[in-house]
C-alpha cells in the first residue's frame, strides 16, 4: 500500500539562528540514556544490539561517516568516499557507555555516539518505520470537517507557535492563520519565518502577488470566475512548495468566493485502492503544464503523481487543469493516459473529498502546494453602501520547500519532534 511522506523549519524574524557548526548531527549532543549496547564484528559490518532492536552498519558506511574525515567546523567531508576499499575491515569494536570505538585493519580509529547510530538505525524495523508516514494525516471532508486554524500572534513572537504551524502544515498540508494584521506585507513576515531567510521565493509573478478581479488579466485566477481544484506553477519545474494567502478584504456585498480545499495525498491513495492500473498510468506518464502569454512561455512535463524511486512513497501531486498544455506522449499511450486522467478527475471533484472555507478579512492560508489542491466559487462584487464596488483582495506569496525543510530540521533538533527527511519533505524516525 503507498506510504505518505509528509514534508514540512531558523533564522527566524525576531529568533536568533543556532550555529550548525560544530555540533552537527554527527556529533554527539546528546547522551546515551538508552538500555546497554552491544554487538560484534561480522564479515561485512558491526552488528549492534540497541536493547531488542538490531541495527547491522556496515564497514564503509562506518569509516564514510567518521567525524574525523570531516572538518571541525562546517563539518563537511575532507576526503572522497571513493577513497575508502570497497574490502575495509575493522580489527576490533568495542562497546564503552556512550560510544562505539573501532579499530581499522589500516590503523585508524574511529568513534561513533550511540546516539548517532540509533538515529542512523539501519534495522529493517527502523527502516520500515522511517518511511511509514508517522506524521501525515490524510482527509476527506467527512474526516476533517473544518481547516486547522492557528494564531498569528504566536507565529511571528514565539517559536514553539512556528514549530507548532510547521507541524501543522506537515500533518494536514494545511492551516489557517487568525487575527492578522489587515496590511500588506504581513503575508511575508509570515513566509520569512518559515523560511529562516530574508527573501522570498521569486516568480514571474513576483515575490509577491495581488489576486483581486481586473480588466484585461493574462491570468484565469486575477478575474471573478470559479477555479477548479488545482495547485499552482506546476509549469515550473521547481513547483513552489508553500503557499500563503492572506486576506486582506472580503466585502459583504461579495456573493460566493468561497474556497475549496481537496487532499491530494487522500486522492492518491483512493485512486490507488479503487483503481489501481489507472494510479500507475498517472505515475508513468508524464503531463503537460504550461503558461504562455506575449511575455512567457512556462512548460514543464511531469507525472500527476510522483513516487519515491526507492520506496514507492507518495512524494507529490500535480494537478492543475487551467494551465495543461498538448501531451508529448507516444500514441498509443494517450488512450491509457485519458482514461486514467478522468479517473482521477472523478476522485478530485468528488464533492466528499472538498473542505469549504470562505476567507474574512484577517485570516492567512498557509498549505503545502505540492499536496493540497485549492479552487474558488465563482463571485459578483457587488456594491457597498457607499456605492463604490465590492472588494475581495488576496495578497500572497511561495516558500522554498528547501528552505521550509532546512528550517523544520532545525527547529525540530532544538525543540524535539520527527525530523524531516530528503525527498518532497518527510518525517523520519523520533530523536533519541
Amino acid at each position: 500500500m503507498l506510504a505518505l511522506r509528509a514534508f514540512l523549519p531558523f533564522r527566524a524574524r525576531g529568533i536568533a539562528a543556532p550555529f550548525l557548526g560544530g555540533r552537527s548531527f554527527l556529533t554527539a549532543s546528546k547522551q546515551w540514556a538508552g538500555p546497554a549496547v552491544k554487538g560484534s564484528i561480522l564479515d561485512d559490518g558491526i552488528e549492534v544490539h540497541f536493547g531488542d532492536e538490531v541495527s547491522v552498519f556496515p564497514f564503509i558506511w562506518l569509516k564514510d561517516n567518521c567525524s574525523k574525515g570531516r572538518e571541525e567546523t562546517s563539518r563537511q567531508k575532507k576526503y572522497s568516499s571513493l577513497s575508502i576499499p570497497l574490502d575495509l575491515k575493522a580489527q576490533s569494536a568495542s562497546f564503552e557507555s556512550q560510544t562505539l570505538e573501532v579499530a581499522w585493519e589500516d590503523g585508524e580509529t574511529s568513534s561513533f555516539p550511540y546516539t548517532f547510530l540509533k538515529q542512523f538505525s539501519l534495522s529493517s524495523d527502523s527502516f520500515e518505520q522511517s518511511t511509514r508516514k508517522i506524521a501525515v494525516k490524510t482527509w476527506e471532508k467527512e474526516s476533517l470537517c473544518s481547516l486547522p486554524f492557528l494564531k498569528y500572534e504566536d507565529i511571528v513572537s514565539t517559536s514553539e507557535g512556528l514549530f507548532k504551524l510547521m507541524n501543522t502544515v506537515a500533518e494536514y498540508g494545511v492551516c489557517i492563520l487568525s487575527d492578522v494584521p489587515s496590511q500588506k506585507g504581513a503575508v511575508g513576515e509570515v513566509g520569512h519565518r518559515l523560511s529562516g531567510q530574508d527573501y522570498l521565493q521569486t516568480t514571474i509573478y513576483g515575490e509577491y502577488w495581488d489576486v483581486y478581479s481586473k480588466a484585461d488579466s493574462d491570468n484565469i485566477a486575477y478575474t471573478t470566475y470559479g477555479l477548479e481544484a488545482h495547485q499552482d506553477l506546476c509549469y515550473y519545474e521547481g513547483t513552489p512548495g508553500i503557499q500563503l494567502l492572506h486576506c486582506l478584504k472580503f466585502d459583504d456585498c461579495v456573493d460566493g468566493g468561497e474556497n475549496n480545499f481537496v487532499d491530494g495525498f487522500a486522492v492518491a491513495k483512493r485512486l490507488q485502492q479503487e483503481q489501481p492500473e489507472h494510479f500507475r498510468t498517472l505515475c508513468d506518464l508524464p503531463a503537460t503544464f504550461h503558461y504562455v502569454t506575449d511575455r512567457h512561455h512556462m512548460e514543464f512535463h511531469r507525472p500527476h503523481i510522483t513516487l519515491d524511486a526507492y520506496t514507492n512513497d507518495l512524494l507529490s501531486i500535480a494537478w492543475s487543469p487551467m494551465f495543461e498544455g498538448p501531451l508529448w506522449l507516444k500514441p498509443g499511450d494517450m488512450q491509457r493516459y485519458y482514461k486514467a486522467y478522468r479517473a482521477m478527475a472523478e476522485v478530485v471533484n468528488d464533492s466528499t473529498m472538498s473542505v469549504w472555507h470562505k476567507l474574512s478579512a484577517g485570516e492567512m492560508l498557509v498549505f503545502n502546494n505540492r499536496r493540497v489542491l485549492h479552487g474558488r466559487q465563482a463571485f459578483q462584487l457587488g456594491y457597498k453602501e457607499d456605492g463604490k464596488p465590492g472588494e475581495r483582495h488576496l495578497e500572497g506569496t511561495y516558500v522554498s520547500l528547501d528552505e521550509f525543510l532546512s528550517q523544520h530540521r532545525v527547529m525540530a533538533r532544538q525543540l524535539g519532534g520527527f525530523t524531516p527527511k530528503a525527498g518532497t519533505g518527510s518525517y523520519s524516525r523520533p530523536p533519541t
